[in-house]
């Protein structure tokens, strides 16, 4: 199972990660401000296509 982080950098952006150990990857799922990043489910999010 994937590790999911939020950080949150210069207190203007939100970051949502996905970590897959197995692959040594991690993949960012959202990036957005922090008002942006207050309207999602950090746990549910995915990746856009």
């Amino acid at each position: 199972m994937p590790g999911h982080w939020r950080l949150q950098m210069l207190r203007d952006i939100g970051l949502v990660v996905s970590v897959a150990y197995r692959y040594q990857a991690v993949y960012a799922k959202f990036i957005g401000t922090h008002a942006e990043y207050d309207r999602i489910d950090a746990e549910t999010v995915e990746m856009e296509h």
